[in-house]
């Protein structure tokens, strides 16, 4: 069952707090693990979607091609590392 956005605000915020938003995605950080931020199209919660970003369903290829240009430069010592795309 769907919960209400004013309840599911609560739930997101009480792992996740939102650092940025764009049109494309929003940037989470992880409160259990602070040098951990997420970038999301939105997020999900008992399969639904919450707090998504006012494009997400475009956003798919760029994710993409970002996590191939994360891949194509390889690890850094400046550049965030990327888990990849789920």
């Amino acid at each position: 069952m769907r919960m209400s956005d004013r309840d599911a605000g609560p739930a997101i915020r009480a792992r996740l707090e939102p650092l940025g938003r764009t049109a494309l995605s929003i940037i989470y950080a992880d409160k259990s693990e602070p040098q951990v931020a997420i970038k999301a199209t939105g997020f999900w919660l008992d399969g639904e979607m919450y707090d998504h970003a006012a494009l997400a369903e475009d956003a798919s290829e760029t994710f993409k091609r970002e996590a191939a240009i994360y891949d194509a430069l390889g690890a850094h010592a400046h550049i965030l590392k990327s888990f990849g795309v789920a």
